[in-house]
């Protein structure tokens, strides 16, 4: 057993990438860290539109994490409150696109 660190939008990537393929995520990863082929398969969404939805989320964490930084060093933050929500409803959404 192998442990990789994921922010919410890659985690939200592999896991569209391999329902799409009707895999499950450990074994799209070992097929991709092994070059073995991974099935195409049309899943009930666009995945091109969910790879854009997780980069969304991936760019909204890098916001977030930028505001925490400079709360730490005295600058304000203002809107990480409301940040915190969007992130939230746009993993819920994630959650629902890949299922």
């Amino acid at each position: 057993m192998r442990t990789l660190r994921l922010t919410r939008g890659e985690d939200a990537l592999f896991r569209a990438k391999a329902h799409a393929a009707g895999l499950t995520v450990s074994e799209l990863i070992r097929r991709l860290v092994l070059g073995k082929k991974i099935p195409a398969r049309r899943g009930r969404f666009n995945e091109d539109g969910l790879y854009h939805l997780a980069r969304i989320g991936n760019n909204l964490n890098q916001i977030a994490r930028a505001m925490n930084t400079a709360r730490k060093r005295g600058a304000p933050a203002v809107g990480l409150e409301r940040l915190g929500e969007v992130l939230e409803e746009l993993h819920v959404l994630l959650d629902e696109l890949t299922r």
